[in-house]
């Protein structure tokens, strides 16, 4: 009788063995799924909390900076009959009190030019046939009009020109934003143990990035331009695409 039961425990144990290892197995693949779900959905809303927070600031940042635009362009001070020293005064006020306000200028149509800070401009210079000056002129709108964003001549910095046409439409009132401080923002997020932001602009060149140079382009960055769904899935991992501001953007 002991041998037989001997022998059946010689044959049942081997497979309650296979059968627990089986089971153990299972939970365990349960158990990295269910680890890995987390997992995924902790990154997804960390990068979701990230990027509300980017377009906040680029939001709170940038309209602040196109009221001022849209105010200018609708005082006397800022006009065909104001006195360049009125005009002088009110521009100034801003430069010298709202931050990363690199320059605020009124462009004449009769091709005069005035800026603060004030500086000296190149020989011959004609704000009629500049980019900024002939898309504000050009948008029937009354309000203002976005430029893509560039690097400044000047500064070597990535920066980004708000205008808009002056009520009597005797010129146009604009400013230039240095992104830098945007762009240090976006370069210290983390998203998870490898991930980062990136903002890009309508074309696909690159505004701020911790791996691309700014004013750059790649394949990714445009296939991501390229695509009109909240999520693009690309080599480099998923991607979650925000519009930072509804305002109008033209290139």
């Amino acid at each position: 009788m002991k041998k037989r039961r001997k022998s059946i425990l010689q044959i049942l144990l081997p497979s309650f063995i296979i059968v627990l290892a089986v089971a153990l197995a299972v939970v365990g693949v349960i158990n990295f799924l269910s680890a890995k779900r987390d997992l995924v959905n902790n990154v997804s809303n960390s990068a979701t909390s990230h990027v509300n927070s980017l377009s906040s600031l680029i939001d709170e940042s940038i309209s602040q900076k196109i009221d001022v635009v849209h105010y200018l362009a609708n005082q006397t001070s800022v006009s065909a009959n104001a006195k360049k020293s009125e005009t002088d005064a009110v521009l100034s006020n801003y430069t010298s009190t709202i931050p990363d306000i690199q320059n605020i200028y009124y462009g004449k149509e009769n091709g005069k030019f005035i800026q603060q800070p004030e500086t000296k401009m190149p020989d011959g210079y004609d704000p009629t046939t500049r980019d900024w000056y002939k898309e504000a002129i050009a948008d029937n709108g009354d309000k203002p009009i976005l430029t893509a964003p560039y690097i400044a001549a000047s500064t070597t910095e990535m920066t980004l020109t708000i205008a808009q046409k002056a009520s009597d439409e005797s010129g146009v009132v604009g400013l230039d934003i240095n992104l830098s401080r945007l762009i240090d923002t976006v370069k210290e997020v983390k998203i998870g143990q490898h991930g980062s932001a990136v903002a890009l602009a309508k074309d696909g060149s690159v505004i701020a990035s911790k791996n691309w140079k700014s004013g750059s382009k790649n394949k990714i960055t445009k296939a991501i331009m390229d695509q009109k769904k909240q999520m693009v899935n690309s080599l480099s991992g998923t991607v979650r695409i925000n519009n930072a501001s509804s305002t109008k953007q033209t290139q």
